[in-house]
């Protein structure tokens, strides 16, 4: 809190305190942000300034609202950095090509063993169960 505290002396000591500077502050108040140097705190005011922007476009030209989240000063290499997804190594890849010709009219898929035959619930009032153990029974 002491750095917030210090980034914001800093910040009225400024000139003049604008908008922008004041959404921003409003923001690491607000997420509880605090930043080890003035490079870091600068840094972290300009990606948010440029997310603002963002933000103020897609809510002008939507039903929809747009806004700010804990994440609104990271960079991008940070944020996809604990998304978890790896892209699959195109060198890996096999290519298909598919021929419509190639595939039968019809397939029976009870016959293939991609679903059970059909059942008869009788006057039981559990659908649902037999839909689930149906979906479960043809798992590959």
């Amino acid at each position: 809190m002491n750095k917030f505290i210090g980034s914001l002396a800093l910040a009225a000591g400024a000139a003049a305190i604008d908008t922008n500077d004041l959404k921003f502050l409003n923001f690491v108040a607000q997420h509880g942000k605090s930043y080890e140097t003035v490079e870091d705190f600068n840094l972290r005011s300009a990606l948010f300034a440029v997310k603002d922007a963002v933000i103020a476009v897609e809510n002008a030209k939507n039903t929809w609202v747009s806004g700010h989240n804990k994440f609104s000063d990271w960079t991008k290499s940070e944020f996809t950095s604990m998304l978890g997804y790896l892209p699959m190594d195109k060198s890996d890849a096999v290519e298909q090509t598919l021929s419509a010709e190639a595939l039968p009219a019809s397939v029976n898929w009870i016959t293939n063993g991609a679903v059970n035959a059909v059942q008869d619930q009788g006057q039981c009032g559990s659908c649902w169960s037999f839909s689930s153990c149906a979906a479960m029974e043809g798992i590959d």
